[in-house]
């Protein structure tokens, strides 16, 4: 693993006091997997033993192939931490910075965030314990809510003297481009010289050069389009017909306008039918991969646009709802109820705060005070919170105590107060 020292990772607490977490319990056969890692990190000069008053629990998380990902919780010191504000770039400007080219190659960095050291004074920060010793890391750790920002900051600052048009960054993914074989390879040699410059290493299994079509943030990229992976639209799919699709003799029948009524211009796109399938691939590689989802979606034929599932697309950009092999074709009247149904279901969940509130107030207005007598024994409500501990475990009670009455209630002989 690298180490660049053109950076160090700050955590900036200001006045917060030291946190400390006991550590969670781990099932046995995780907690050999969790002393192996700490065994390694040990081993690769990643932690050293700590005697810090901050302490935070470890997490085993299963990863996609099954094994099991060694983390630490920082949720408690990252809300003690004041936030960064170094931008992020948006990846919808980055694939606009790719058009035109068409050779791709991708850059990996091992361990991109451990090849940043610590802060010494932060180092402390970072302790973690397992039940058998405490740790903390020599290097930025992952889940720290500034280290995002650190790592940006240092690969804006490793590749400033590069434009746009040879390479792009976010965070440890690298992309460098070019519209010809020789201007990709002079991109590629300038890039591993800004990166030899800073010590940073490259995980050569992740590495992918002289590509026509790369998978880069979550896209899949060539000269001709621009799509998204197939994890992210699989969902939004059709499901298999039971008979093949007729084939058209002729060419494209429909025409597709996608238009941003925000701004001045439309695209078009060539339709050879107007079925849902077509359609849905048009709209998510042509126009949701580069521009994002839309609010609404309108359509000047009729309600084939303006559905529940494309509404609901329109806020979330995955539809989890079913979707059955058959489709019951319903009456007007059986759709109308259940557009109904669902705009009940709607103005229940955006009024029900406002249906507390006025219970409350009703209640308010029916309740009067108790008056009690000097000497009755009384309970005294006092909600006070204490930071760290749930409100349902705390009493929001207090007592018994004794009634008296002060000297200006014993004067007027009205009302008493507790004490």
């Amino acid at each position: 693993i690298g180490r660049t020292d053109i950076v160090k990772h700050q955590i900036i607490t200001g006045s917060a006091k030291p946190i400390k977490q006991p550590p969670r319990r781990l099932p046995l056969a995780k907690r050999d997997v969790a002393c192996q890692a700490v065994d390694k990190m040990l081993k690769d000069g990643v932690i050293e033993p700590s005697t810090s008053p901050w302490s935070s629990p470890v997490v085993l998380v299963a990863k996609k192939n099954g094994n099991l990902r060694f983390c630490v919780d920082y949720r408690k010191l990252n809300d003690a931490t004041i936030k960064d504000s170094y931008p992020l770039p948006r990846i919808d400007d980055t694939l606009d910075a790719l058009g035109g080219s068409q050779w791709f190659s991708t850059l990996d960095l091992k361990s991109g965030y451990w090849q940043v050291a610590m802060d010494p004074a932060d180092k402390e920060k970072t302790a973690f314990s397992i039940g058998g010793g405490l740790w903390h890391f020599r290097v930025m750790p992952f889940g720290l809510c500034n280290a995002p920002a650190t790592f940006e900051r240092l690969m804006d600052h490793v590749l400033a003297g590069l434009p746009w048009n040879i390479c792009l960054v976010y965070l440890d993914d690298i992309i460098v481009h070019g519209r010809t074989f020789s201007e990709q390879l002079e991109n590629l040699r300038k890039v591993f010289a800004c990166l030899r410059k800073a010590n940073l290493k490259l995980s050569p299994e992740k590495c992918n050069l002289f590509r026509r079509e790369v998978k880069y943030l979550g896209h899949i990229i060539s000269f001709e389009i621009c799509k998204r992976g197939n994890h992210r639209t699989d969902i939004l799919e059709s499901s298999d017909t039971t008979e093949s699709l007729s084939r058209k003799v002729c060419r494209n029948r429909y025409l597709l306008v996608v238009m941003d009524y925000f701004s001045k211009w439309p695209e078009a796109y060539a339709l050879q039918n107007q079925e849902a399938k077509t359609v849905a691939t048009v709209i998510v590689n042509e126009f949701v991969c580069r521009f994002g989802v839309p609010l609404e979606l309108h359509s000047d034929q009729g309600t084939n646009f303006e559905s529940a599932v494309f509404q609901e697309m329109c806020s979330l950009l995955v539809y989890e709802r079913p979707d059955p092999e058959v489709v019951e074709s319903y009456s007007t009247y059986v759709r109308e109820l259940q557009e109904n149904l669902q705009v009940t279901h709607d103005f229940a969940r955006k009024y029900i705060d406002q249906s507390f509130e006025s219970m409350r107030k009703r209640y308010d207005v029916d309740s009067s005070a108790c008056i009690f007598n000097e000497g009755d024994q009384v309970w005294l409500y006092n909600p006070r919170k204490k930071k760290g501990r749930s409100v349902k475990l705390m009493r929001p009670w207090e007592g018994p105590k004794l009634a008296k009455m002060n000297q200006h209630e014993k004067e007027q002989r009205s009302t008493y107060q507790t004490w």
